[in-house]
């Protein structure tokens, strides 16, 4: 079932053409792949990526980033370093200084030149084809992708949930919001994810905490409230805690995606209480001598109030000489 679907939505039979190359070792993925439920929502990683960038996660999960973008804007994507820095904290800047060079150089990412203060601008592609990168094309099916080309399927609520949702600029800095206040993953995590998938282990302790994967195997994603109650568990965890996360809370984007509406300001007690005023003292007396009862907490008489009535002098003369007898 989910092998038939994943063949309609390339448009193809997944056959092999007769003059394509030898198959790497991950261009087939293991059967299990197709017979679990695809992620309703997912983007597509070149096995043969996996093959060259297993042993820099960070890579691939930047590459998935980048995909990710290029679906969105449906362009070239304009990307600095300092924009990843900001959507994934953990990194240093040589690290995703080394990461775009490995992709740009094997053919993963096209790199575009910047025009003025412009950003650098990157397409990802399906890899090397005759020679030359063969770029996504979103005016294809399949995004342009040759049926030889096998690809992995990676949910896109790794990112999406996970990490937060980056919105890419030409020259100022990428806008990025999440549903936490620190990104519960990193890119290497979601690089580590899909090698595991593809049964090339790399479990990480992100990974684990969050329940994605369990005795060297990729586990699917929950479903994204469980995903977002789990994640807002974090602050609960002691010495056991990965990666510090002791300071994750949801944020109100976080709280509306789950349905709960946060709950308004309170207002101030100060500014319902009625401010002190002053005034000269020439006017105190007959112009505002009836107000001051009550602003101070006078409380006026009543006239109709019932009242006891007064006992004369001879009723407690009478008292007191009873009292002298007893």
């Amino acid at each position: 079932m989910a092998l038939s679907r994943l063949r309609d939505t390339e448009g193809g039979d997944g056959g092999v053409p007769m003059n394509a190359p030898a198959p790497h070792k991950l261009d087939r993925l293991p059967s299990r792949h197709w017979n679990e439920q695809l992620p309703k929502a997912y983007l597509t990683i070149p096995t043969r990526l996996l093959a060259d960038l297993h042993d820099t996660p960070l890579a691939i999960g930047l590459y998935a980033l980048i995909g990710r973008l290029y679906l969105v804007h449906q362009a070239p994507v304009p990307l600095s370093r300092a924009d990843v820095l900001r959507y994934d904290p953990t990194l240093k800047a040589g690290a995703v200084k080394r990461a775009f060079d490995r992709l740009v150089a094997g053919g993963w990412l096209v790199e575009a030149i910047p025009e003025g203060r412009k950003k650098q601008r990157y397409t990802p592609t399906w890899g090397r084809v005759k020679g030359s990168p063969l770029p996504w094309r979103m005016d294809q099916s399949c995004l342009g992708r040759p049926r030889h080309i096998a690809r992995l399927p990676l949910d896109r609520g790794l990112l999406d949930i996970c990490m937060g949702k980056l919105t890419p600029h030409a020259t100022r800095t990428a806008t990025i919001t999440r549903y936490m206040t620190v990104p519960a993953l990193s890119l290497a995590d979601v690089g580590s994810y899909a090698l595991t998938l593809a049964e090339l282990p790399h479990e990480t302790p992100n990974l684990r905490w969050l329940g994605l994967v369990r005795n060297g195997r990729a586990r699917p994603l929950p479903a994204e409230h469980q995903l977002l109650a789990i994640i807002s568990q974090r602050p609960l965890t002691l010495d056991d805690d990965p990666a510090g996360g002791r300071d994750t809370e949801l944020t109100v984007s976080g709280t509306r995606r789950l349905g709960l509406a946060p709950l308004p300001p309170s207002p101030s007690t100060a500014g319902r209480a009625q401010p002190l005023f002053f005034v000269p003292p020439g006017l105190i007396g007959s112009s505002i001598g009836p107000l001051i009862g009550s602003l101070i907490g006078h409380v006026a008489e009543v006239a109709d109030a019932p009242t006891a009535p007064l006992l004369g002098v001879g009723f407690w003369k009478k008292v007191t000489s009873q009292a002298n007898c007893w």
